[in-house]
């Protein structure tokens, strides 16, 4: 599996033809502007979107795959934050998969460093492939 697109930005439209329009794309860094008083105080809560595309090596690795899952790493915790299923019986000519999940209030709970991970699964829940975002995002705040 071949990834082409791993972003992370504010929020994904999906807009007329299957077309996704990504808005507020992140680099390395989500910063929270924050006042004198809320400096230091978390969790903190944004809008986040996470957009994936990746492309099959192979026909058999396409029908190995029955789910995917979500997981972001932050100052070493590991936690699941999405999961579903994907089913390539009705679009045969598929040759790779787009993931584009928005999170209308995700919890950072504390400042540090962030992994994000595309774990695709088999039918049975074994783990066949992963995708990862090159590299780590830095959460922090700065005060206005």
């Amino acid at each position: 599996m071949k990834v082409v697109d791993f972003l992370i930005c504010d929020d994904i439209r999906t807009e007329i033809g299957n077309k996704h329009s990504i808005i507020g794309l992140y680099d390395d860094a989500i910063t929270f502007n924050v006042s004198i008083a809320e400096k230091g105080k978390w969790p903190k809560i944004i809008k986040l979107g996470i957009f994936i595309k990746a492309r099959f090596d192979n026909n058999q690795e396409k029908k190995q795959v029955g789910k995917f899952r979500l997981d972001v790493m932050l100052n070493e915790t590991n936690k699941t934050i999405a999961e579903g299923e994907l089913n390539f019986s009705e679009k045969k000519e598929a040759t790779g998969i787009n993931v584009a999940v928005v999170f209308n209030q995700f919890v950072f709970e504390s400042p540090g460093l962030m992994t994000v991970k595309m774990v695709l699964l088999d039918r049975k829940n074994e783990e066949i492939a992963s995708i990862e975002y090159p590299g780590k995002f830095k959460i922090t705040e700065t005060v206005l």
